[in-house]
């Protein structure tokens, strides 16, 4: 089956891409806070939506990517590194925002991520884009499950909401 291409809002690598985007301002916010509940806040909603989006990538994307890639190496590394960031987002869970360990935990996330996010952006998606993967239908799907999740993950969605209203 040939590859449709779109610009569209339901291409999965676009809503990839956006959701790297978000989650990077948050992180730049949660640096730029010093008021303890809106660090709190931040954080949160950074967790929520990076699992939100880990949820969409491991059960749509890579299982695609898997399929349509002579690279399973490059998945299977994307694969492990989203375990090790849900380590460290249940860490920054069960932390209280006066711990000492709170901010720091954020920030060990956000190098993390920022690595994780250079990868898909620059090796992943680029190989998806040349496969015969459908990337509307893929992003239809992404944009089901992420509404399917909403009561789960409210301040993912709220973001997402938000994002919405400034497009």
């Amino acid at each position: 089956m040939p590859r449709l291409t779109s610009n569209s809002s339901t291409d999965a690598i676009a809503l990839l891409t956006a959701d790297h985007k978000a989650v990077a301002g948050l992180f730049a916010d949660f640096r730029k806070s010093s008021n303890e509940s809106e660090r709190q806040v931040i954080a949160q909603t950074i967790c929520d939506m990076l699992t939100v989006h880990a949820t969409c990538e491991e059960e749509y994307v890579y299982p695609a990517a898997h399929q349509a890639l002579d690279d399973d190496e490059l998945v299977y590394e994307a694969e492990v590194e989203h375990g090790t960031a849900r380590g460290l987002i249940s860490c920054i869970q069960d932390l209280d925002t006066s711990s000492p360990a709170f901010g720091p935990s954020v920030t060990v996330l956000e190098e993390y991520i920022k690595h994780h996010v250079r990868e898909e952006e620059h090796e992943l998606f680029p190989k998806l884009k040349r496969s015969r993967i459908d990337l509307d239908a893929l992003g239809a799907v992404i944009l089901a499950r992420k509404r399917e999740l909403a009561s789960q993950y409210p301040h993912a969605v709220a973001q997402d909401r938000e994002e919405d209203a400034a497009a």
